[in-house]
């Protein structure tokens, strides 16, 4: 009966009683909050009597600037290795003009190559970074003097290198300005291929020999000094001797006569043997261009003639063994040596 009326109790007054707990602890709050002020207070007294006790007529000492003098000396002018010594100090240095090696920005003369340095003023076709690209030319063009690697960038994105524009006296800024791309075309390769013709027969009348030419089921009746077909070969001289030949189903050798003939193209020459197979004779060059991103094959015989970008180029003469081929540009009458691939 007692603990009911307690519980009774505790329901009626829960408010009252959550009200004066609260109190009771805004009132021991505020009496930290008083308690922790007076000692801060008590420090403070402390310290003000601490200072008021220290003696302020002993004056400052003054410092030296020879230490900051000596960092100022060596800022303007920094430490600079002797030869032959590594190069883990920082220093403002060149390239040696003949081994271009990095030497000392002032030295006259190379520590390892003895060559002599460029003094006084600098010639407008120096080059610091050595990419082929003058530092005065760089400077316009807004690239960095001392950076080689931008010798191989593309600033109008042409597909020329700005090396490649300089060199050839074209924009590397302007796209619709850059080098031929005929400077561009190399030997992929040289095949040799199997003579197309065989001389079939010779027929003599009238004191002159004409050359019966097969190719398939083509055939050409050629006189000394005529063309044969379209292949640019000349026939320039021949001869007819009477010599023993094996016949299938004699069992002696029989005496025929046979021809022997010369064929010219500039400077190939081809000899080609009565009733012999074909021979192997004909140089075909095949190129491509590197600024060609789908690498566009052209082919054309020694004497033969190709186009490329809308000109038509001769092949002049071939280096099998250097893999180069000689060319003319027919327009200008240009010509030179293409390199191999």
């Amino acid at each position: 009966m007692a603990r009911k009326q307690k519980a009774n109790f505790l329901k009626q007054h829960y408010d009252k009683l959550l009200v004066v707990a609260s109190l009771l602890l805004l009132i021991g709050s505020l009496g930290a909050l008083v308690s922790g002020t007076s000692a801060a207070n008590r420090e403070r007294g402390r310290f003000q009597d601490d200072l008021r006790r220290m003696k302020t007529d002993v004056r400052a000492e003054k410092l030296s600037g020879f230490t900051f003098d000596a960092a100022t000396r060596l800022l303007e002018n920094p430490y600079q290795m002797a030869t032959g010594g590594t190069f883990l100090v920082a220093a403002e240095r060149v390239a040696c003009v003949q081994c271009r090696r990095p030497i000392r920005l002032d030295a006259d003369e190379c520590p390892y190559c003895r060559a002599e340095q460029p003094t006084g003023e600098v010639s407008e076709d120096w080059d610091s970074d050595g990419d082929g690209i003058p530092d005065a030319v760089e400077t316009a063009l807004g690239l960095n003097p001392r950076d080689p690697s931008d010798a191989e960038g593309d600033m109008d994105a042409d597909g020329f290198t700005n090396l490649e524009e300089y060199q050839a006296k074209t924009d590397p800024a302007d796209a619709g300005s850059h080098p031929p791309k005929f400077d561009f075309l190399r030997v992929s390769g040289i095949e040799v291929r199997k003579f197309p013709f065989v001389l079939k027969s010779h027929v003599e009348s009238n004191n002159k020999v004409r050359f019966q030419f097969n190719r398939g089921n083509q055939s050409y009746m050629l006189l000394k000094g005529q063309t044969l077909g379209k292949t640019g070969y000349v026939l320039s001289d021949f001869s007819v001797k009477e010599e023993e030949v094996k016949v299938k189903g004699l069992s002696k050798p029989r005496k025929m006569k046979l021809a022997t003939v010369t064929l010219v193209k500039d400077k190939d020459k081809l000899v080609l043997k009565e009733g012999d197979p074909p021979i192997n004779g004909m140089f075909v060059v095949s190129f491509v261009c590197l600024k060609d991103a789908e690498r566009t094959v052209y082919t054309a015989e020694r004497g033969g003639s190709f186009e490329f970008e809308g000109e038509e180029f001769v092949l002049d003469g071939i280096d099998q063994k250097a893999g180069t081929a000689d060319v003319t540009q027919k327009s200008s009458g240009r010509s030179w040596t293409v390199p191999k691939e």
